[in-house]
Formats: structure tokens, sequence, C-alpha cells
């Protein structure tokens, strides 16, 4: 863990601002996780979430702050396989989306939106993409508003990943071209999407055009 995600830590528990707090642990776990500290990465936001949930009464922020820690949790059990607690975190941060309406607090975008992307992410990364396109027809990732391009396009990503998995290269192809549109340079620098890409290449027979110009956007050869 580096120094300044300590040092931001630090600063908001002397604070003594419980959103500072919650926001800063959300952040700790996205560093813990990239550390390969996955249980840390979902007890971290998960004990915040608690100490922060007598107080969901106070705001709107405090309820979306809450979500957004449930969804840390919840990404974090499915990187561990543990169904039961991805089932049990999602159902938290639906009562919260309920409440709280597509919001952005804190830059934590949590809502119905943000709760049902992770939903289609989690379905992927738990192996059933057939589950993820499905829940995918009922998302309007179109709702978003335009400073969470990056959301909207590392979305259609996933989307293009359940495609790949179940070799719709076609939809995939037009999942891709549709992120790249929302948010560029997310193609440029997500390994997946390199990934996708050269194996649409290896078994591409029909000479797309649309999937090379897409390759050579993406540095893929």
């Amino acid at each position: 863990m580096c120094s300044s995600d300590l040092r931001s830590m630090t600063a908001a528990e002397h604070s003594e601002d419980d959103l500072l707090i919650a926001v800063a642990a959300w952040r700790l776990a996205m560093v813990l996780r990239h550390n390969g500290l996955i249980q840390e990465s979902i007890d971290v936001p998960v004990a915040t979430a608690d100490a922060l949930r007598p107080r969901l009464a106070q705001s709107p922020q405090h309820v979306s702050i809450y979500g957004a820690l449930m969804l840390k949790g919840a990404v974090g059990a499915a990187t561990v396989g543990d169904h039961v607690a991805v089932r049990d975190f999602l159902s938290e941060c639906d009562r919260a989306a309920v409440l709280t309406g597509d919001r952005n607090d804190f830059w934590l975008a949590f809502g119905p939106t943000n709760v049902a992307i992770h939903r289609i992410w989690l379905a992927t990364e738990m192996g059933d993409p057939i589950d993820a396109l499905r829940q995918a027809t009922h998302v309007d990732d179109t709702a978003l508003p335009p400073e969470l391009a990056e959301r909207r396009a590392s979305h259609l990503i996933t989307v293009a990943w359940s495609h790949y998995l179940r070799r719709h290269d076609d939809d995939a192809l037009s999942a891709l071209t549709a992120a790249r549109a929302a948010a560029p340079e997310q193609l440029m620098f997500t390994h997946r999407v390199h990934d996708m890409l050269r194996q649409m290449l290896r078994r591409d027979r029909r000479g797309r055009r649309g999937l090379r110009e897409l390759a050579e956007f993406a540095g893929v050869q």
C-alpha cells in the first residue's frame, strides 16, 4: 500500500468527518484489491459501511456512500467466489439505491444504474456470461451523466467480454465500438480489451475491417 493512501486515510480520520472517512475507505479498498489483498479489500469497506449504517438517516450522501462501500464488498466477494456474500451485499446495495436514485457523491456514482452495471460485471467475473448478457438488456447505460463516460465504457467492455466468451464476435465488436465512442482511452489501456482483440483477430475468417481498425486504434498487432 502506498504512503499517500495511508496519509489520505489518516487525514480523513483526523477530520472526524464520517463521509470523508467512508470515502477514504472506499479508495483504500481499491488499492488493497490492486495489491492482491482481497480479504482486506472486503473487510475495510464492509466494516466502514457497518459503522456508517446508524447515520444513514442524516443525508442522501450517507446512503449513497454506504451503498458504494457495499458494492466494493460485493466485488471482493466475487473475487473469492463467495456467491452468498455477493448476493447479500447486492441486496443492501439495492435497498440503498432505491432511496438515493442515481447520484455522484464524491465521484462514486452510486445509484440503481451503477448497481445494475456491477451486477453484470459480477456475473461475468463469476463465470456466467449468459446471465450477464440477460441483465445487460435491462440496463440503459446512457442514463449515466457525461462526466461518467469512463464508467459507461467499462460497462460496454464487460458486455463485449461476455459476448466474446460466447464467441459472438460481431456483438463484441459492436460493444467495443460503442466503448470507444464513450471513452477511447479505455480501449488503449485495458488489458482485457487487448486480449479480446488479439483472440478475435486470430479467429476472424471474414476479414472484418472494423475489427482490424479497432485493433490498430488500441495498439494491438
